[in-house]
């Protein structure tokens, strides 16, 4: 694993500190075939800037100058600028005045070769040194550095060591990662508290620890024995490393803190705290940085504010370098092909093209017109989204035979076998359901005189596979006329039962059909049926896994002879139910397989629920991709961290006694339909805490039981 250290600088005097202190850091930084360097000058002067260059290309140190001239200078636009001209894996950040042994750098690239979550972040801890013990450290050897330094640590020698601080800007972090937090806010301006919001954001990405009791709270130093406030909760990410002798140290320097400094510091005091509160109540104002790195150019439809923009960010890092503009900015497909060729575009993402008619004019027009493009939408199967470089659902050559009738061997026949019988087993579904019941007591519950049963599963009326792709069928209510038809012809040998979607709140069914109650569990009623009659849903996809006959008006992505029936009308879908239809299961796991280690990518996501009138509709907040695949090309895997570690190990010593004040500490189940931030909340002592388990008097006999002597001791123990 290898990483790249990112140094922001500026100065304009050679009589500054800092342009001894610069030559002095190119000259003897640590770099090695894992370590690399960048250097970002914001606006130095330009002899200055001339002369730092030479130096760093001599020693093989990229050097990025920003011309930011006339400008106040901005450490963040520096460190951004740098992680997007970053080639590592990992990167991290090292101001000119901060000093680390060789060693030390071997240790930390020892350390990042141990990660194992695409979610891992930590901080390296910064001693700072006094007037004094600078002048003598760099003249020690790399040994001394070291024995003195971490000796007047312990010892919290001031002559030595001015401060602590167990979290620093020093980030160690994902390159992707920082991209995909959106890096410094631009909204801060100038320095000053631009750090701790960054910190914040990717402590909380991290899932590494429970958020502290009062996070926002500026009260709490870093040496506050009390889990309060932001500090504490950031010295989490850097207390681990200080203990493995993993730290740097900042040399002494004359404070060059003026009025514009104080001015600034205090507004974006006032900045941090407002994005602080919005970050705690789950409002995300942070955008992506574009990863400029990556050669294909994506243009994405949709404004970088929205909300699908904003839920998606790991995937528009990981896709190409993505710019966003709202597709209301196109009046027409000219307007949008003079933008492809002046930004040289290489493809145009879509979310669903038939949610509007607008987007659907555009994306039609790409295809005819053969500008690449992505379509992206949900899939049918748990945590499933697809990423189609062909078309939308039935409209997309990606499920044509031709892709995936291939004999699979015995390793990929057992793999998508278990994944359907996980898919089952596990209860998840794409919407919420009820409790399972079985498929034997629905079927005893629905059909007690023993006729075969007819599943149903109804749609969103505004679907726009129901407004698209619907078949035959015009609409949702012309669907429920049909099946009155379909009931009645049917009714000697089947029951027809129906459920209506979950999102859903009116359901009109004819009065020959069964309504199904609201809460049950759909995988029940494809166990439970003995056929299965839609018009396009992903609920079909399922009932063929579950070996079930699958009828269907619409014109489906999985319409294959050898997979599912198509029907025309309700006199030809009689006729068709009645002769019976028998999925063909080989074929089954074929296509299967293919969607799901080809077609699908596949993400945990989180939920906000969002009423529309009559109807509601569950809105992504975030998803973490923990696979990403586009046909014929990117398949990448990622390993995210989900659960912090507990607040009964060896991380929260430093503030055992706080917990140990008859605190209750309660640890949130991790949810998926929960705002980003609940599950690493941890409840305040005036906040209600999990009852705990009261033994009674059974439970202390048979202890008594067990162990007279030792009951006894333990009692006479507590008395004296």
């Amino acid at each position: 694993m290898s990483i790249t250290f990112i140094t922001p600088f500026d100065c304009k005097d050679k009589e500054s500190y800092l342009y001894e202190r610069a030559k002095y850091f190119l000259y003897n930084c640590y770099i090695s075939d894992k370590v690399t360097r960048i250097f970002v000058d914001f606006s130095s002067r330009k002899d200055i800037a001339e002369e730092l260059r030479e130096i760093a290309v001599s020693r093989g140190i990229e050097f990025i100058t920003l011309g930011r001239y006339g400008e106040q200078f901005s450490i963040g636009l520096c460190r951004n600028a740098g992680v997007q001209a970053a080639k590592t894996r990992y990167i991290s950040f090292q101001d000119v005045d901060l000093y680390a042994p060789d060693f030390i750098y071997n240790k930390i690239e020892e350390r990042i070769s141990k990660y194992e979550f695409f979610n891992e972040f930590e901080m390296i801890p910064c001693l700072y040194l006094t007037e004094e013990y600078s002048n003598n450290y760099l003249s020690l050897d790399e040994c001394g550095k070291d024995e003195i330094t971490r000796l007047a640590y312990l010892e919290s020698d001031k002559s030595k060591i001015q401060m602590y601080a167990p979290a620093s800007s020093c980030q160690i972090v994902e390159r992707e990662l920082y991209l995909m937090s959106g890096g410094i806010n631009d909204e801060f301006y100038g320095h000053g508290y631009e750090d701790f919001e960054l910190h914040m954001r990717l402590c909380d990405l991290s899932k590494k620890f429970y958020r502290t009791h009062s996070a926002t709270s500026h009260e709490y130093p870093y040496d506050s024995i009390d889990y309060r406030g932001y500090r504490p909760y950031f010295s989490m990410f850097g207390r681990p490393l200080m203990s493995e002798g993993i730290y740097f140290v900042h040399l002494w320097h004359e404070s060059h803190v003026g009025t514009n400094y104080q001015k600034r510091n205090k507004s974006n005091k006032i900045i941090f705290e407002k994005l602080l509160n919005d970050h705690a109540k789950g409002n995300d104002r942070s955008f992506i940085l574009s990863d400029n790195r990556k050669e294909n150019k994506i243009l994405v439809l949709s404004s970088p504010n929205s909300v699908n923009a904003k839920s998606l960010k790991q995937l528009f890092v990981t896709i190409g370098n993505c710019v966003f503009r709202s597709e209301e900015l196109f009046d027409n497909f000219d307007s949008l092909k003079v933008f492809i060729k002046r930004e040289n575009i290489d493809r145009v993402f879509f979310f669903n093209p038939y949610g509007k008619e607008h987007r659907l004019s555009l994306y039609r027009s790409c295809k005819e017109n053969g500008v690449p493009f992505y379509v992206f939408d949900r899939g049918a199967l748990n945590d499933s989204w697809f990423i189609d470089p062909n078309g939308f659902n039935g409209d997309s050559s990606t499920y044509d035979r031709e892709n995936w009738d291939f004999e699979l061997d015995e390793s990929k026949v057992s793999f998508v076998e278990r994944y359907i019988e996980q898919t089952f087993v596990s209860d998840e579904t794409l919407e919420e359901n009820g409790e399972r019941v079985g498929a034997n007591f629905f079927r005893r519950r629905f059909s007690p005189d023993g006729r075969k049963i007819l599943f149903v599963p109804f749609q969103r009326p505004n679907d726009s596979v129901i407004k698209y792709f619907s078949g035959s069928v015009d609409g949702v209510d012309d669907f429920s006329k049909k099946l009155r038809v379909i009931a009645d012809k049917l009714s000697d040998q089947w029951v027809v039962v129906a459920k209506k979607h979950p999102l859903e709140t009116n359901f009109n069914l004819p009065e020959n059909v069964v309504e199904l109650p609201e809460k049950t569990h759909v995988y029940d009623c494809i166990q439970g049926s003995d056929a299965v009659l839609l018009i396009n849903s992903g609920v079909g996809l399922l009932s063929v896994m579950a070996n079930k006959p699958v009828y269907h008006f619409g014109d489906t992505y999985y319409a294959h002879d050898t997979i599912t029936c198509r029907v025309n009308d309700e006199f030809d879908a009689v006729d068709k139910i009645l002769n019976g239809f028998q999925p063909r299961y080989e074929d089954v796991l074929k296509f299967v397989h293919y969607l799901i280690s080809k077609v699908y990518s596949f993400a945990k996501t989180e939920y906000k629920l969002v009423s529309e009138g009559e109807a509601n509709r569950n809105v992504s907040i975030f998803s973490r991709f923990y696979k990403v695949n586009i046909q014929n090309g990117l398949s990448r895997s990622f390993k995210w961290r989900e659960n912090p570690y507990p607040v009964n190990s060896r991380y929260y010593d430093f503030y055992r006694s706080y917990f140990s004040k008859d605190k209750p500490v309660h640890k949130q189940k991790m949810k998926e339909h929960v705002k980003v931030n609940d599950s690493l909340a941890i409840s305040e002592n005036n906040k209600p805490a999990p009852k705990l388990k009261k033994y009674g008097f059974r439970h202390k006999m048979k202890k008594v039981v067990k162990d007279p002597v030792g009951v006894v001791k333990r009692k006479v123990k507590v008395l004296f």
